[in-house]
């Protein structure tokens, strides 16, 4: 019985293996045009009154992939994608005026799941393909590092923050070549744009320091945590808004979205098991 059990699962493999494909790819994106991650923040660390746009896009940067499709027939494959993605550091704000500098800057990272459609058209001697797919962010985070210092007084501060994000999807599109080299080694080229875009979920700061001394236990949680919400009302926990707020609980703040979109080139190595007919 083991027996029989142990061929059905072979010719089981044998016959998924049919023009299935595993690869690794790599890709570098630029930040879309005309995208940006926007909020009215107070300046953290400002003793005047500050209120400014904080603007960017979090989606230049390299992405590094996993790659699985099965090839349906010659012209169409089905598959999905397990990335890892990591951002270039942002500068969301810089400037020196008077005394006062002070520098903003981000890094995202996240882990997506990414499955596709691709068409592929044999020419020649390469294949042209198109791809449609979904971005599902399994993961997705964003560390804020600010550094402020004021040269009249001498004191220099610095903090750093973590963001998390409410779930959402996002969609891509792409144009590329396929190249066969042998039986079963393909080497794929593309470009594309994706366009996704998460909102805040929550807030923590994780990191304040005054002179290089540690601070960060001298917080409200009010000041060390923020949650986000798609409005706010008298009775949010946000001193603006609530006259009676609570310092033992975490800050309500109004959610904001921050971009991921961008303009991409990629290339890519797979390996086919069985070569379709």
């Amino acid at each position: 019985m083991r027996f029989f059990t142990l061929l059905i699962i072979l010719i089981s493999l044998r016959a998924f293996s049919q023009g299935f494909q595993v690869g690794i790819g790599s890709a570098y994106s630029v930040s879309a045009p005309n995208s940006f991650a926007g909020q009215d923040e107070k300046d953290m660390f400002l003793d005047e009154m500050s209120i400014s746009n904080m603007r960017g896009n979090f989606g230049a940067g390299l992405n590094y992939s996993l790659e699985l499709d099965f090839r349906l027939k010659n012209t169409i494959k089905v598959g999905v994608d397990f990335s890892y993605f990591k951002s270039n550091e942002l500068v969301i704000r810089s400037y020196n005026r008077d005394s006062i500098s002070q520098l903003i800057t981000a890094q995202t990272q996240q882990i997506r799941m990414m499955p596709h459609v691709t068409l592929n058209v044999p020419l020649s001697k390469i294949s042209f393909e198109a791809e449609a797919g979904v971005i599902l962010p399994v993961t997705s985070y964003s560390d804020f590092h600010l550094l402020e210092s004021n040269s009249n007084s001498g004191v220099k501060q610095s903090a750093t923050q973590h963001y998390t994000y409410n779930f959402s999807f996002g969609f891509y599109q792409s144009i590329g070549f396929e190249k066969r080299f042998q039986e079963h080694f393909l080497l794929k080229s593309q470009l594309g744009i994706n366009l996704f875009a998460q909102t805040t979920r929550y807030r923590t700061t994780t990191g304040y320091q005054v002179n290089d001394a540690d601070q960060l236990s001298q917080l409200s949680l009010y000041e060390q945590e923020t949650q986000y919400y798609p409005n706010l009302n008298n009775f949010s926990n946000n001193a603006d808004y609530n006259p009676e707020y609570i310092t033992t609980k975490p800050k309500d703040e109004l959610t904001v979205s921050h971009s991921f979109s961008s303009l991409f080139f990629g290339i890519s190595l797979a390996y086919e098991f069985n070569k379709a007919k």
